[in-house]
């Protein structure tokens, strides 16, 4: 991003660079960012509703939110980009 790439952009040259196992949440001031590595080891899961996304390791950290069980509720694919625009 340093050099002038999109979020996307620049997360896709970085997957050249990673190695091993990740789940990577990024942001920038306009965008959010969500990936996982080919295996998916690493606990990740998304509630996502018209007010927010949230991201956890665990269910149970996003039990409290707001209206959350009317949330849509699922664990990141791996090696799937997930971009959210604010």
């Amino acid at each position: 991003m340093r050099e002038g790439d999109e979020l996307e952009t620049a997360l896709q040259k970085g997957f050249e660079e990673l190695d091993g196992f990740y789940t990577l949440l990024m942001g920038t001031s306009d965008k959010l960012a969500l990936v996982r590595d080919a295996f998916a080891c690493k606990p990740a899961v998304v509630a996502e509703t018209e007010e927010y996304v949230a991201i956890a390791s665990e269910f149970r950290s996003l039990s409290h939110l707001p209206d959350v069980k009317n949330a849509h509720i699922y664990e990141p694919a791996p090696e799937e980009l997930y971009v959210w625009s604010i």
